[in-house]
């Protein structure tokens, strides 16, 4: 995206700034009947002094361009993504002839300056979003600005990290759709009757979910957005954690056998359910993956490396053939600690704010899942009494609002940008 795209969108903020949503109505209504110089002092209150007006049809735009605005925001609430939302405003725009009177400072891949879409988010859709906004933060980091001190530490560090700007890791990491992705790898992890007993005997999921949520986000964010010594100081946090965590657990025969979190089966079952889910969510929400699926693959790969995993996947024909070899091995298994984990996945102690969108994610995440695996963990396909739910649309609608409510970069991946700038390193990161 070029400057001229961040311009419509500081554009049509500044509408939301001056004109609120709810007079909207109002304003069409006038706009429809008022002489030139009413016109003015509308085009006046949206332009303020920052922005020039070019042969902008008044006369007979008006009533179109406050309809081309409420269209916009109305899709911009189940866009597929943030950059959706731009195009739409960019062509309309253009088509009004808009220019901003100074330039906006464009960011890559489409990305508003974070500064500066801080303070765009004011008036009506601020008092919107923001209750929303920082409910989310606390979820998954802990604080309700989304800025815990591991995250700022991302921007310290003296070399790119395993992964830069440009990357699949970059692309799939980035998505909202991980939001999908980690309800779908939790759900995965539990049918590997040695990880259940790890997480049932010794995590604090019942009494705090959100904690634990937290710091597997530290983990995924830290590999994907620190540099190397950031990447391995936090694998090695993890697995020194693992060390504790050993015991005895049933296996699908009914045998009762010793495990340890660090064994190098159990590491590289984790493994594969994360990467596969990660990966099964961006196809379904998420945009096309630089390189493909067999890049990120790859890519990620190297966390695994990090994670002391045996042999991780390097292509996406083997990732499924790994999946499959522990399916056909008869490995994985049915329990009721796998029956309790699900029922607390699909509904944790949320915020009641919260509890509609995650339902619906959750149909989402089960919607990607193969059957063999649906049918392991009870669940069967989405439904709405005897017709099948439009899971996947739903979760479309849910993950678009999140991306409004949030934005279209995380704090991780500007915290990266800012030390791949410091270095130098950023424009060559770039594809």
């Amino acid at each position: 995206m070029q400057g001229g795209t961040d311009g419509a969108v500081q554009a049509v903020l500044e509408v939301e700034r001056v004109l609120p949503l709810h007079n909207m109505r109002e304003q069409v209504a006038e706009e429809c009947g008022v002489f030139r110089q009413q016109r003015l002092q509308v085009q006046r209150a949206f332009c303020g002094d920052k922005f020039v007006q070019a042969n902008l049809p008044w006369r007979h735009g008006g009533p179109v361009f406050w309809g081309l605005v409420t269209m916009v925001r109305v899709r911009a609430s189940l866009a597929h993504s943030f950059e959706d939302h731009q195009s739409s405003l960019e062509n309309m725009a253009g088509k009004m002839n808009i220019r901003p009177a100074e330039p906006v400072l464009p960011w890559p891949n489409g990305y508003l300056e974070r500064s500066r879409m801080n303070g765009a988010h004011t008036g009506f859709m601020s008092g919107l979003m923001d209750k929303p906004r920082r409910r989310l933060r606390k979820t998954f980091t802990g604080r309700e600005d989304g800025r815990p001190d591991w995250v700022r530490q991302l921007a310290d560090g003296d070399d790119a990290g395993y992964f830069q700007p440009g990357s699949a890791t970059w692309a799939v990491h980035g998505s909202m759709a991980t939001t999908v992705a980690g309800i779908r790898a939790l759900l995965m992890q539990t049918l590997h009757p040695a990880a259940m007993a790890g997480v049932y005997n010794f995590s604090r999921f019942r009494e705090d979910p959100l904690g634990r949520l937290a710091g597997t986000i530290r983990w995924i964010f830290t590999v994907t957005y620190g540099d190397t010594k950031a990447a391995q100081e936090a694998s090695d946090w993890v697995l020194q954690l693992h060390e504790k965590v050993t015991g005895t657990y049933s296996d699908a025969n009914g045998h009762r056998r010793q495990y340890s979190a660090n064994d190098p089966e159990l590491l590289s079952w984790v493994h594969l359910a994360f990467t596969d889910s990660f990966l099964r969510s961006h196809q379904a929400w998420g945009k096309p993956i630089p390189g493909g699926a067999d890049r990120y693959v790859a890519e990620w790969a190297e966390a695994g490396v990090l994670m002391h995993v045996p042999d991780p996947p390097r292509s996406e024909a083997e990732l499924r053939g790994q999946l499959d070899a522990y399916y056909d091995a008869g490995t994985l298994t049915h329990s009721a600690e796998v029956a309790e984990a699900v029922r607390f996945i699909r509904d944790p102690p949320l915020h009641p704010s919260l509890k509609a969108g995650h339902r619906i994610l959750f149909a989402g995440a089960v919607s990607t899942i193969e059957p063999k695996f649906q049918r392991l963990l009870g669940l069967d396909p989405p439904s709405l009494g005897p017709l099948p739910m439009p899971a996947r649309s739903a979760t479309r609608g849910v993950l678009g609002l999140m991306r409004l409510a949030l934005g279209p970069a995380g704090p991780s991946e500007l915290a990266a940008r800012s030390r791949l700038a410091r270095l130098g390193l950023l424009d060559a990161a770039i594809d």
